[in-house]
């Protein structure tokens, strides 16, 4: 079952409500008007019940979001004329009044969830002048006339008769603005999971190559700063020679740079096609990611080369990517009727590992790392490929 801030409200559904609510308030008012006498008002509420119950039809049709901005300006002459003839008629008392402004904040509410800020502002702001002038006008009336249901029958409504009419439409407004809040909220809500999931998405799309759904060059010098880099202070420039921090010199901290290039990939390009060679980066990619584990990275280098940061000492790692590597060796990928197969080599060094040779427990930089692992790569390329070269 979903949360009710999970809801989301079609137009058709929210202008339906809005016509089912006002055709329930009209036809209160019209037994209360009927119960207490006030026939003309009456009258006036069965030309609106009427006018609701047709609007309930004609929003369930296809074409009606179409007409809807004429649908809001109908409600909302509807509700403020109906406010202004009840508040007139009956006084400040009644608190009729008080669905003039609520039909402004709900007409605000529609249409800004509907329309463009410009369109929006074009419609909302001639609403907010007539509620105003209506409002005006009508205090200024009844500052210097009785209600004109006392001026035309001489007749006041009687205490009880007006906490009546009081008490149904401050329970109405109130209900209409807590209903309409939580609605909005609700809204407001789903409307930002959406754009957290686009901006999610973005990072995503920015930070990850799109063939293989490995990270890419770009986003490999933010991730390794974040995991292995040195601290802000030390290290100003996070696209080049980033240094280790001194965890590095713990042995549980320790990690290792491989540089993976698949073999003979320009012979398959050439011979099966770049369609082909897509296929084999991405199998080869998927094998990678099933084997990365938290702190791990994973990015596509460039073409058709691999640059992984695996967590852990030499001889853990090793035998990870060797079991890559064995894996890799067993990938088949079909172009046409003919099965593809690839291998891969790789080059391997761990974080204390010199150009030299030799091992230190001294801090490193990552790109003299990816150097090393590079050399290595190429050593193996000399030396018979699909090898782990160490």
């Amino acid at each position: 079952m979903k949360n009710l801030m999970d809801l989301e409200f079609k137009s058709s559904f929210k202008y339906q409500l809005i016509f089912s609510l006002s055709a329930a308030m009209h036809i209160t008012f019209f037994l209360i008007f009927v119960l207490f006498g006030l026939y003309i008002l009456a009258a006036f509420n069965i030309i609106s019940i009427l006018f609701y119950i047709f609007s309930v039809v004609k929003s369930r049709g296809g074409s009606f979001e179409k007409h809807s901005v004429g649908w809001i300006v109908s409600v909302y002459s509807e509700i403020t004329a109906h406010a202004v003839l009840c508040t007139l008629w009956l006084g400040f008392e009644s608190c009729f009044f008080m669905y003039s402004m609520v039909v402004l904040t709900i007409a605000a509410y529609v249409l800004y969830l509907a329309y463009d800020h410009s369109k929006f502002l074009k419609i909302i702001l001639p609403f907010a002048t007539v509620t105003f002038a209506t409002l005006i006008g009508t205090f200024i009336f009844l500052l210097f006339s009785p209600p004109v249901f006392t001026l035309i029958f001489g007749r006041v409504l009687n205490e009880l008769q007006l906490q009546i009419m009081r008490g149904i439409n401050i329970f109405f407004n109130t209900f209409i603005i807590f209903f309409f809040a939580i609605t909005f909220i609700a809204e407001m809500n789903v409307l930002l999971k959406k754009l957290n999931e686009a901006n999610e998405q973005l990072n995503f799309i920015a930070d990850h190559d799109p063939l293989t759904g490995l990270y890419n060059r770009r986003s490999f010098y933010r991730l390794f700063d974040s995991r292995y880099g040195a601290s802000k202070e030390n290290s100003d420039d996070l696209q080049n020679n980033i240094p280790m921090t001194d965890k590095i010199e713990k042995k549980e901290e320790a990690f290792c740079v491989i540089m993976g290039d698949i073999d003979n990939f320009k012979k398959i390009n050439d011979t099966y096609g770049h369609s082909c060679g897509d296929e084999i980066l991405k199998s080869v990619s998927e094998i990678i990611i099933k084997d990365m584990k938290e702190d791990d990275i994973a990015c596509r280098w460039g073409g058709e080369e691999f640059l992984i940061i695996m967590k852990g000492g030499r001889d853990s790692c090793y035998n990870r990517i060797e079991d890559i590597r064995g894996r890799i060796e067993n990938v088949c990928v079909f172009s046409g009727s003919e099965t593809v197969g690839a291998t891969m080599t790789f080059g391997f060094t761990s974080c204390f590992d010199r150009r030299d040779g030799t091992e230190g427990r001294k801090s490193a930089h990552i790109d003299d790392l990816v150097r090393i692992a590079d050399d290595r790569l190429y050593l193996g390329k000399n030396n018979g490929k699909n090898i782990v070269v160490a």
